[in-house]
């Protein structure tokens, strides 16, 4: 079993679902690892399931395709929304306008009080002169002049009780109706000399090789600074395999032929399993590792921008991170330094929606060159790839095809 992809062990387990048949089925990121059409074969299996499903994904095509039921958990809180994913989305999103609308009301309230606040200082300061004048006016009894000092002063302070009232009032409604401020993961790369119009890499006549057996023939394939390949296949067909070979060649995997790597672009791989992330080192020595010159103060800003902020967590064991966790923490290692080129094999594995729209965020700006394994169809659709290649019966074919 441990021979098994990463898709295909997802498989087994979908078999072995399908078997014990139980009457709640509990499914962790289902679709990770999954080629598409064993996807479209999961989505049909829950679709068919004639008992109850619980799915915790951020693939919202596959949502949509199978939920009619959402769980937000959210500031420790868990909220139902009846439907789909698109419903959703709607229902959010009408919440945001509402409260949008409420904060805006709130504001106008706030304002109001802000003039409220100063013509009453006003009046109050008109008073204590009046009361000041009343006070040297021989021709006003001493009573009179008691009496209208007495009356300004409950005055005032009925006034001040009520503007407080409804201060705090104001407040705790802007409080309820501000918007939530996002926080997007900084993602960004930072790029070295302008390498455009340049090759990372470039194959002709390639041969890819494992323990000696070969997986691939007749490769042809130019990866250009800049461009963003996209490799797709069945599970177990060798995806991961020739990516690897792309980076450099390893004991058991070799890429040979008419092989031209750049010598001065620096390109780095991470694997679908984020394995540069050592589980026993904190955060700061697996930065440390990665970027042996860099100073702790720099380490600890690129940490935080991948919101990684308290000290306790950052020097705990990356042992304890989540999945989505430990892909920050490995993107943070490596892009500390300038690089022309990423190879990501299943990059959206263990990200939830938000970093996911961040990456893509990122990666849009990234100038150099991507090579991306994925089976997230949202995911490669917004990446809007240059070429698309496939991997079928032994060979590497370039596809034309719309996401």
């Amino acid at each position: 079993v441990e021979s098994l992809s990463g898709g295909e062990l997802v498989k087994l387990h979908a078999a072995l679902a399908e078997v014990i048949h139980p009457d709640i089925l509990l499914m962790d990121e289902p679709t990770n690892h999954l080629d598409l059409l064993a996807r479209q074969e999961l989505v049909k299996f829950v679709q068919g399931y004639d008992r109850c499903v619980v799915i915790a994904s951020p693939d919202v095509a596959f949502l949509d395709e199978c939920v009619n039921t959402i769980w937000e958990l959210k500031d420790g809180q868990v909220r139902v929304f009846g439907g789909d994913y698109a419903f959703y989305q709607q229902e959010l999103q009408r919440e945001l306008e509402s409260k949008a609308r409420m904060f805006e009301v709130a504001l106008k309230e706030s304002q109001r009080l802000d003039k409220s606040e100063v013509l009453e200082a006003k009046r109050q300061q008109n008073n204590e002169i009046a009361a000041e004048k009343y006070r040297h006016d021989r021709g006003i009894s001493r009573m009179d002049r008691g009496y209208f000092k007495s009356k300004a002063q409950i005055r005032a302070g009925q006034k001040q009780v009520m503007l407080t009232s409804r201060r705090e009032k104001n407040q705790a409604e802007l409080d309820k109706y501000r918007p939530e401020k996002q926080i997007y993961i900084n993602y960004a790369t930072r790029q070295g000399k302008d390498f455009s119009g340049a090759h990372i890499l470039e194959v002709r006549d390639g041969e890819l090789q494992r323990n000696h057996k070969t997986l691939l023939s007749n490769l042809t394939l130019r990866w250009e600074y800049g461009e963003r390949i996209v490799i797709l296949g069945a599970n177990g067909v060798g995806k991961s395999t020739l990516v690897q070979g792309f980076y450099a060649n390893k004991q058991d995997i070799s890429l040979e032929g008419e092989i031209r790597r750049s010598q001065i672009a620096r390109v780095e791989y991470v694997n679908q399993h984020y394995s540069m992330v050592n589980p026993e080192k904190n955060l700061i020595e697996n930065m440390q590792f990665y970027n042996p010159e860099a100073s702790i103060n720099t380490i600890r800003n690129r940490l935080r921008d991948f919101l990684f902020f308290d000290d306790v967590f950052v020097y705990a064991p990356a042992g304890n991170l989540s999945g989505g966790e430990i892909s920050r923490l490995a993107f943070a290692m490596i892009t500390l330094e300038p690089l022309e080129g990423l190879i990501l094999d299943e990059p959206t594995n263990n990200l939830d929606i938000e970093a996911m729209d961040s990456l893509l965020s990122a990666l849009a700006s990234f100038p150099g060159g991507v090579v991306v394994v994925s089976h997230n169809i949202d995911f490669l659709r917004r990446l809007e790839p240059t070429h698309t290649y496939v991997i079928r019966n032994q060979s590497l074919e370039q596809l034309y095809l719309n996401y």
